[in-house]
């Protein structure tokens, strides 16, 4: 007894199924499947008219062939065209071929069925399928209004397809939420960088905010008016810009000392003068001041630059009083409201014998003789604490009890 795929073997030559675009749909041969059917030879396209479905039977020499429609339930429109050629001989009356041809064609038109029926179902699945992935691909792109269309049977696939409804609606709440919250907190920080940038702006000092790398983010009014440059030109170049050309080459240096051991800090060693140079070349006498402000991914460094070209010019002047007191041919005696020596010039310790640091602290009437009246210094030091000059001369005694005229 043979089996039935050895009988198929040997009396089939070709099985087919061919969908409407004429495109090889299942055959016992793999290599066949999605081929046009009119690559095959001998066989004519007019054979599969979807149109006008019908049977029919061929007999070349020395085989049969087959062409018959299989439909859908309900549907006019055949689903494909079966084709089966199957070999006979030459001793084989009509009636014998032609059964065995509707026996090997039922037989592969049971499998082929089957196969088309398994492939419906699996291409049902597929499609299905295909439908939610096309749901989960929207949603990933921001279309939170597609939704999978509910099955018919609640089968698996069916409670996948709402639960993906399901999780879609509460992505779309969820997402909601996000961007509120994103909204709101892009407010505050927009507001946060509002409130820095008008604390910036009303700085009496000029300030430029600088990134890791040196380059300049932010800058105030005070910064354009000291340094003679726009906003504009400023923005996102170097901090070098700044620098006096001479200290330009080592500065990098220096900014990368700073944010190695980052904090508050005021620049410059002590005694060292420290200057900045305008756009026309002007350097300026400078006290900096750099603050960091660091955040989870970056960090910003802010520059407190006040010039003190008025406060250097003060004290130059002072420094020129302060050499003409000292050098002053007559005492110089400097005291608070309560009388206390805080200063004496060196005619001062000449005259009185006493040195700077015995006479520092002590009260004027360390001078004061016998002979002098008590109302004199009374009346001198109610003058003096009325803010008002007082002249007059009297008798004082130096350290060593020697009495002196002064005036």
């Amino acid at each position: 007894k043979k089996t039935i795929n050895q009988l198929m073997a040997e009396e089939l030559v070709i099985g087919l199924a061919v969908r409407k675009d004429l495109r090889i749909f299942a055959s016992q041969n793999p290599d066949l499947r999605g081929k046009k059917v009119t690559d095959i030879d001998g066989i004519a396209a007019d054979l599969f008219d979807f149109g006008n479905p019908r049977e029919r039977i061929l007999k070349p020499e020395g085989h049969l062939i087959s062409v018959a429609p299989i439909f859908h339930p309900g549907q006019s429109e055949p689903r494909v065209f079966v084709y089966f050629k199957v070999r006979t001989s030459a001793a084989e009356t009509e009636k014998a071929a032609i059964k065995k041809l509707f026996f090997m064609g039922s037989l592969a038109a049971v499998l082929l069925t089957t196969f088309i029926i398994v492939a419906s179902f699996r291409l049902a699945v597929f499609n299905r399928i295909t439908g939610l992935l096309n749901v989960l691909s929207a949603v990933a792109k921001g279309n939170f209004s597609v939704r999978a269309k509910p099955g018919k049977n609640p089968d698996e696939i069916g409670i996948l397809q709402e639960g993906i409804n399901l999780m879609v609606t509460n992505l779309h709440e969820l997402v909601g939420n996000l961007e509120q919250k994103v909204q709101e907190r892009t407010a505050e920080l927009e507001e946060n960088q509002d409130r820095f940038a008008a604390l910036l702006e009303s700085a009496p000092d000029a300030m430029v905010v600088s990134n890791i790398n040196g380059d300049i983010t932010l800058v105030n009014s005070q910064t354009e008016r000291l340094f003679g440059y726009d906003r504009a030109e400023l923005l996102g170049n170097s901090v070098e810009l700044l620098v006096p050309e001479s200290k330009r080459e080592n500065h990098p240096s220096y900014r990368k000392q700073f944010l190695e051991n980052v904090n508050i800090r005021q620049m410059g060693a002590a005694g060292m003068e420290l200057f900045a140079q305008a756009k026309n070349g002007t350097l300026i006498p400078v006290d900096i001041s750099l603050s960091p402000i660091k955040s989870k991914t970056d960090m910003l460094v802010v520059a407190s630059i006040r010039d003190i070209t008025e406060r250097k010019r003060v004290e130059a002047d002072i420094k020129k009083l302060s050499t003409a007191v000292e050098q002053s041919p007559v005492s110089v005696v400097i005291t608070d409201l309560e009388g206390t020596i805080e200063y004496v010039n060196p005619r001062f310790c000449e005259v009185t014998g006493y040195t700077v640091d015995e006479a520092i602290g002590q009260n004027p009437r360390i001078l004061k003789s016998e002979q002098q009246s008590t109302e004199l210094h009374e009346e001198l030091w109610k003058t003096i604490t009325e803010a008002k000059e007082w002249r007059g001369k009297f008798l004082n005694t130096t350290k060593n009890g020697h009495l002196y005229w002064e005036s």
